[in-house]
């Protein structure tokens, strides 16, 4: 049985960086999606530290717009 989610998460493995230079640039890779619904997703991949630090961002942006 296929995985339908395999092919996202293709998709999204191939839309990486892989050369050294584009990786050494530290930054984590963000995608959104939004449903017609209005539920998303969240995907943000790249090194622990970078992750961790875009999350605190998003947190400090949230609390911004509170």
């Amino acid at each position: 049985m296929a995985n339908p989610m395999g092919s996202h998460r293709h998709a999204f493995l191939s839309a990486l960086p892989t050369d050294s230079h584009a990786s050494s640039l530290r930054s984590p890779k963000v995608l959104r999606r939004v449903s017609d619904s209005g539920t998303g997703r969240l995907v943000i991949a790249g090194r622990m530290a970078d992750v961790c630090a875009e999350l605190d961002r998003m947190v400090a942006s949230e609390a911004m717009r509170a």
